[in-house]
């Protein structure tokens, strides 16, 4: 009776030490972690620069949606980090103008080199430019580099300062998502992530066909200076913790 208390006495002794290394504060084990992953739910553009095979006008979108991209004015690619250097004339330009839209999300990663003019497109379209037929829309840097969108060239849509100002010569994920009744900017950098809101009822548009890096109506003082590496179009609104993941990712 004595060997057998003994060897269970040994037994459990062993467990609780085994438990111990395991799960004690001291062990290396480490719990797997889900990575952040770039949200594809809705996601009819993007054009990530990551993509470009390096030479041509052809930037592919990475979307299942096929709205290849042409550069227009020899934009610079640099490889690492992967990006586009834009400024006055020097744009690209979807394929589709048929895009419809009721609730949106624009996304962009961007690194200006100094701060923009009023009303400079980041992702936008207007009617009369690339088989557009609506009015101004899109993410745009509304005055001193701050996160902005017009909305069928709506006057509380492109007059609304979100006051989130995008910094110079550091990178930023800048994104706006648009629902029924509001509209939501968001700056995320090393600060952090930042928003603000604009509550407006959108109407859903149709008939769209996205510039990158201007807004097609001026070329030159509303075009965006600096890089530009991802420029995406949801046909939803994101939420703010879709936004995160893919700021993360």
């Amino acid at each position: 009776m004595r060997t057998i208390f003994s060897i269970l006495f040994f037994i459990t002794a062993f467990i609780s030490n085994a438990q111990r290394t395991l799960f004690g504060g001291n062990n290396n084990y480490v719990a797997p972690v889900t990575p952040p992953v770039v949200v594809t739910n809705g996601l009819i553009l993007y054009l990530n620069s990551s993509t470009y095979s390096g030479a041509g006008t052809t930037w592919n979108d990475a979307s299942t949606q096929n709205n290849t991209a042409t550069l227009v004015g020899s934009p610079t690619y640099t490889s690492s980090p992967a990006s586009f250097t834009f400024g006055p004339n020097v744009i690209a330009t979807t394929t589709k103008s048929n895009v419809a839209l009721s609730t949106a999300t624009f996304v962009a990663w961007v690194n200006p080199s100094q701060t923009q003019g009023g009303y400079t497109g980041v992702i936008f379209s207007r009617n009369g430019f690339g088989g557009s037929t609506v009015p101004a829309t899109g993410l745009d840097l509304y005055t001193s580099n701050s996160v902005g969108y017009h909305w069928a060239d709506h006057v509380s849509t492109y007059n609304w300062n979100s006051n989130l100002f995008v910094p110079n010569n550091v990178w930023s994920m800048i994104a706006i998502t648009v629902s029924a009744n509001s509209a939501t900017a968001f700056l995320c950098n090393a600060n952090g992530i930042t928003t603000a809101t604009n509550t407006f009822s959108h109407a859903a548009l149709s008939g769209l066909n996205f510039f990158i890096a201007c807004d097609p109506a001026d070329k030159s003082s509303r075009a965006f200076t600096g890089k530009i590496a991802t420029a995406m179009v949801y046909n939803a609104a994101l939420s703010q913790a879709d936004i995160t993941s893919v700021f993360n990712a």
